[in-house]
C-alpha cells in the first residue's frame, strides 16, 4: 500500500526510456523498432543495415561497444534482430543510443 507513488515513479520513467529510444531508432537509418507495450525490452530489427553475410545485428553492434541480446536467442533465425533492456539510467541509454547512430552511420 506504501509502494504506489514508488511503482508509479518507476513506470513513468521506464515509459520515458521507451519513448526516448523509439524516437531515436526511428530516426536511424536501417533500424525499426515498435514501441513496446508491456515491457523494458525492445525489440529492434536491423535487417534495413544489410549487414554482410554471416555477421549479426549482435555482432555488429559489440564491435560498436553496445552488449545488445541476440535476436537469435530469443526468435530461431532472427539474426537481424537484437534486444535492448531500457530498464537502465537515462544517462546509459543515451550512450547506447549514441554508439548504435555512430555506428549505423559508419555503415
Amino acid at each position: 500500500r506504501d509502494g504506489v507513488p514508488w511503482r508509479d515513479a518507476v513506470l513513468a520513467y521506464l515509459r520515458g526510456n521507451r519513448d526516448r529510444l523509439v524516437d531515436a531508432v526511428r530516426g536511424i537509418p536501417g533500424l525499426a523498432l515498435e514501441a513496446p507495450e508491456a515491457t523494458y525490452l525492445a525489440w529492434i530489427d536491423a535487417s534495413g543495415l544489410a549487414l554482410p553475410v554471416g555477421q549479426t545485428a549482435a555482432q555488429f553492434f559489440e564491435m560498436a561497444g553496445l552488449g545488445l541480446s541476440p535476436g537469435e536467442d530469443f526468435m530461431p533465425g532472427a539474426t537481424d534482430h537484437v534486444r535492448l533492456n531500457f530498464g537502465c539510467t537515462r544517462a546509459t541509454l543515451e550512450q547506447a543510443i549514441e554508439r548504435m547512430a555512430r555506428a549505423c552511420a559508419a555503415r
